[in-house]
């Protein structure tokens, strides 16, 4: 079936869908197990596949964009540095996904993170019941196909907060955010920069496109994959070895069979081997690993120059800032000793007053947003 086995998890409880929504079944959050309803909504459509995918609401995400440099070494762990010092999540509860496009000198950095509890135990529950976890996304991704790949498209996500997500084909260029529940198609056109514009729940009396027209095709989830990669499902060096007796039986017949018993136990004894093997080669990467980890995180320390007031720093930061105003760009440049904050706010006076008991402030630049001002404040490290 097109599109497969989703399962949409939602602040309120979750969503079983099949044939990219043409099967529903919504479960209350005190539902016991996931994985058994949704065995028993497989078995009642019969659903051959065992194969899901996971979609958080986007209230559940948490999104951010900051830039690092281009020669900057391990970018994976470079990126988990930033998500520990930005995400409002424990460290120890994240889930995460990230893009990185490359920008001039620099790399231009998204993330998506969301709370790894209640998501994991849904996974955990799926995997008892006999399925497959393929990926866990933001509920964006869902709606992200091939058919779009050359144009640029918006789409809008109601919520408390309602999130407008611009497209170049497949690639996320830009988000926003609005207060405003009453968003007007003309003037989204204008901020987006482009006449398609999707929206989940269409307001009558105005041009969106209905999102049912984005899921006439299979999603393309390449990007901001949450699942860890201890639930992912993929064993390289059984593959390899299949594809080895693959070869090597292709072979056989076409020299008339010889020697197959031989190659058979040859290939059987290796197996055995491998299998051996396996657990110490894991270990030896896991050290390896957390080696790396550690002088990764040693070098960054480092390129702080002397500075260890940049911690306090962003806590400073986030309880000066004013009610009603809020982040969604952080750009920290130690060379420079300066900080690029980008957002929101209801009163960019109070903010930059406010901003100076942080350090030296000054207004880059401001705009106007679905009545709220958009503000780029530059402030100099303590």
């Amino acid at each position: 079936m097109k599109g497969g086995i989703e399962i949409i998890i939602k602040p309120d409880g979750f969503v079983l869908t099949a044939g990219r929504g043409s099967l529903i079944e919504e479960l209350s959050p005190d539902e016991a197990d996931v994985g058994v309803a949704l065995a028993s909504f497989a078995k009642d459509h019969d659903l051959r596949g065992g194969t899901v995918n996971l979609f958080l609401a986007e209230e559940l995400v948490y999104t951010a964009t900051f830039d690092l440099p281009a020669s900057t070494p391990h970018l994976g762990d470079a990126v988990r540095f930033q998500l520990g010092m930005l995400a409002p999540f424990p460290e120890q509860d994240i889930l995460s996904g990230y893009v990185a496009a490359r920008d001039g000198d620099s790399y231009r950095v998204t993330i998506s993170a969301a709370r790894a509890g209640q998501v994991i135990s849904v996974v955990e529950q799926l995997i008892r019941a006999g399925f497959v976890v393929k990926g866990i996304y933001p509920e964006s991704q869902r709606y992200l196909t091939g058919k779009w790949r050359k144009l640029r498209w918006a789409l809008v996500m109601p919520g408390r907060l309602a999130k407008i997500f611009i497209f170049d084909g497949s690639r996320l260029v830009d988000r926003l955010l609005s207060k405003d529940d009453d968003l007007r198609y003309d003037e989204l056109t204008k901020a987006c920069a482009t006449e398609n514009i999707f929206h989940r729940n269409p307001p009558s009396g105005e041009k969106f496109k209905p999102i049912q027209m984005l899921l006439a095709a299979a999603p393309l989830l390449k990007d901001y994959n949450m699942l860890p990669a201890s639930y992912r499902r993929r064993d390289y060096l059984k593959i390899a070895i299949v594809a080895l007796a693959v070869l090597n039986l292709v072979g056989l017949i076409a020299l008339g069979g010889f020697r197959f018993v031989e190659q058979a136990a040859r290939i059987d004894k290796a197996d055995r081997e491998i299998a051996r093997l396996e657990p110490l080669v894991h270990e030896v990467i896991e050290t390896k690993k957390r080696i790396r980890q550690t002088e990764d995180f040693l070098d960054l320390v480092g390129q702080l120059k002397g500075n260890p007031d940049i911690f306090p720093f962003l806590e400073n930061l986030t309880r000066t800032l004013p009610e009603g105003s809020y982040l969604n760009q952080l750009r920290i440049n130690v060379s420079e000793g300066t900080a690029v904050i980008k957002g929101f706010t209801d009163n960019v006076g109070e903010l930059t007053e406010r901003l100076q008991s942080v350090g030296e402030t000054r207004l880059q630049s401001t705009s106007r947003r679905r009545n709220q001002t958009y503000f780029q404040v530059e402030i100099s490290l303590p």
